[in-house]
């Protein structure tokens, strides 16, 4: 499997609520993201940079490409 290369790619869901992004291994330094917690085989992201947040955002806003 290729390692997803956009934000729309690594995105699996987004609780509106709890910000929560499921983020494939490895890209947490390239997305700017803070504050992970370890699962097996991902990261899972509490708190997101506002930035990225707001195109994470803007991505799922606008549906499938």
């Amino acid at each position: 499997m290729n390692r997803p290369a956009t934000v729309a790619e690594l995105c699996h869901e987004i609780p509106e609520h709890a910000k929560t992004i499921y983020f494939e291994v490895g890209v947490l330094h390239r997305a700017r993201l803070v504050r992970n917690g370890a699962k097996v085989g991902r990261h899972v992201v509490h708190e997101v940079d506002p930035e990225v947040w707001a195109e994470v955002k803007a991505i799922f806003d606008s549906g499938p490409p």
